[in-house]
């Protein structure tokens, strides 16, 4: 064997062992899901304001339906992300939904048995969140409208006079102010 044909040899070797260790040391959800997931907004009617809050109650996101939303799976090291989403139309009652996070069963436990090891399951994957899945991952929601509405104790609304018909104005129980 010639040293040119060793130095080839050497070379596939070393780029066989590189990616070895690279697969070795990745988590297997890293891997297949990701650090982050696609959650899908959508209302009737449509256009209507969507706000994402994370724990921390910081707003990670504001867009308008429908709208695809991507959210961090993770919140820190073994913590799963935790988010409200606020929905607002003007002439209809806001609506709020929780996403929870949950282990991902499949990727992370059964796929770090085989792929990631105790290096994916113990540090990758919780470090990038990916051991964590979004739900629900789809909203679809029916907003009511908020005219009419009967406000309990205490609660007053307004509504503006040119935001309802002639006709629904005049069934509000309202007390007229002039």
């Amino acid at each position: 064997m010639t040293e040119r044909m060793r130095k080839a040899v050497w070379r596939r070797v070393g780029v066989v062992a590189a990616c070895g260790v690279i697969f070795v040391l990745s988590g297997c959800a890293s891997i297949v899901s990701g650090a982050s997931q696609d959650v899908v907004v959508r209302t009737s009617p449509e256009n209507a304001r969507v706000t994402v809050y994370d724990s921390a109650q910081m707003v990670v996101l504001n867009a308008t339906t429908p709208t695809r939303v991507t959210l961090d799976r993770g919140d820190g090291f073994f913590r799963g992300a935790r988010y409200r989403i606020e929905i607002e139309k003007d002439g209809y009652r806001p609506h709020s939904v929780s996403i929870t996070s949950s282990i991902n069963a499949g990727w992370y436990l059964l796929g770090n048995i085989v792929v990631g090891g105790w290096i994916g399951w113990l540090i990758v994957d919780p470090i990038t969140g990916a051991m964590w899945t979004l739900r629900p991952d789809t909203v679809s929601t029916e907003l009511a409208e908020a005219v009419g509405a009967k406000p309990s104790d205490g609660e007053i609304f307004v509504v503006l006079r040119s935001a309802v018909s002639d006709e629904t104005f005049a069934a509000l129980p309202l007390e007229r102010v002039q």
